[in-house]
């Protein structure tokens, strides 16, 4: 063989070698004989994946009920859920569903209350936190990505994320009686 050709296949195979990274002995099917021995490769990837599991509902009446006018701003968080992700950091983008948010804040939207049908409703501005394993709490912007998020959860069973929610006294001063609500859409993505 001439020393080109040797050299054009010591090239190729050098670059098949770089190619495929780390390789693993051929599936091979066994010879005949009193025992047979054969090799099969096992493999698969582990694809960025994020699940997030056990949300509950955050209730402010007791937060609210509790609010005397003291000029205080009222505050309640959720119980602990779960966000677990194959690579261990993730980001967070919430909305919610109240029409009077546009794409700007987060909002309560007001039903009247039962005897009150002639009072006019505006919706009630709230701020919102989110905390993970890292247990400092980062306030949350309407739409927008937080990120550099931790989870070292093993499973969705976890305890390790909560959500907090804020209402401001002077939003409270300017809400009339009625019925609040609004539902969150959280999304988490693996980083």
């Amino acid at each position: 063989m001439s020393a080109s050709k040797h050299f054009s296949r010591s090239i190729l195979s050098i670059s098949l070698v770089a190619i495929c990274g780390t390789s693993f002995a051929a599936t091979t099917d066994g010879s005949k004989g009193a025992t047979s021995n054969g090799k099969v490769d096992v493999k698969g990837t582990v694809k960025e994946k994020v699940q997030i599991a056990g949300l509950t509902e955050v209730n402010l009446d007791t937060a609210l009920d509790g609010w005397n006018a003291s000029e205080s701003d009222i505050s309640e968080t959720s119980a602990s859920f779960c966000v677990w992700s194959s690579t261990e950091g993730y980001k967070v983008k919430i909305t919610d569903n109240t029409s009077a948010s546009g794409t700007t804040e987060f909002d309560l939207e007001a039903t009247a209350a039962t005897g009150h049908e002639d009072l006019t409703l505006a919706p009630l501005p709230f701020s919102l936190t989110w905390t993970d394993e890292s247990n400092t709490a980062q306030s949350v912007t309407y739409n927008t990505d937080l990120t550099g998020l931790v989870t070292t959860a093993t499973n969705k069973n976890c305890t390790n994320t909560t959500i907090g929610v804020s209402i401001a006294a002077s939003d409270l001063y300017a809400a009339r009686v009625g019925n609040y609500s609004a539902e969150l859409n959280i999304t988490v993505s693996p980083e």
